[in-house]
């Protein structure tokens, strides 16, 4: 796998392939980050099902300041922090060797993330329940973004406080784009609502 864009573009990195992983390949976050490509420099992100990481590094290389990345797998958890070190990005970094659903709680000190990337393992239905843990623990820093990749044949329940701004399809999975909810500032004079 390689680095599609941004400072450590071209750069690649072992995917070590194991049942457990599902990384996003080259193509998929090359097209993703275009579309956040205004979102990205200096933001604070999430990425909470990280495998090999390749969502939180291509972010690092496209100027975020700050990526939390949380895999359970310790053994891959631990391949991370050493690529980060390698790589000059820890001191920018922080790898949490946890369950998401569960560490949830204390990931939003000491503040909020710009970007949350999900991307749990497809066909175990975690969209949903990594989307309700973003909202009760408070994870998306107000006008934050929430990039969901799901097996497209799941239709993940949308909680209370959140709106799906856009949606692209890649292959057997779709991408959402999530905000915070907000009220329709047009409602009162039939103005059209900002689009993604």
């Amino acid at each position: 796998m390689r680095i599609t864009g941004g400072e450590l573009g071209g750069r690649r990195f072992d995917a070590h392939a194991s049942p457990h992983l599902r990384p996003a390949l080259d193509q998929i976050r090359e097209s993703v980050f275009n579309i956040i490509r205004d979102r990205t420099p200096d933001a604070r992100v999430l990425d909470a099902f990280a495998g090999t990481g390749s969502l939180g590094l291509e972010s690092l290389s496209r100027g975020a300041a700050y990526v939390v990345f949380v895999e359970r797998h310790r053994p891959t958890a631990q391949r991370l922090e050493k690529l980060l070190a390698e790589w000059g990005l820890a001191e920018r970094t922080r790898v949490v060797t946890a369950d998401f659903l569960t560490a949830a709680r204390y990931l939003a000190a000491p503040e909020p993330f710009d970007l949350i990337f999900l991307d749990p393992p497809y066909s175990h239905g975690l969209s949903t329940p990594a989307l309700d843990r973003v909202v009760e623990f408070k994870l998306l820093a107000p006008r934050g973004l929430i990039i969901l990749r799901h097996i497209k044949t799941e239709e993940p329940l949308i909680p209370a406080g959140l709106q799906r701004d856009d949606q692209r399809k890649y292959g057997d999975g779709r991408v959402d784009f999530l905000t915070e909810q907000k009220k329709d500032e047009h409602a009162e004079t039939g103005g059209v609502p900002r689009e993604f």
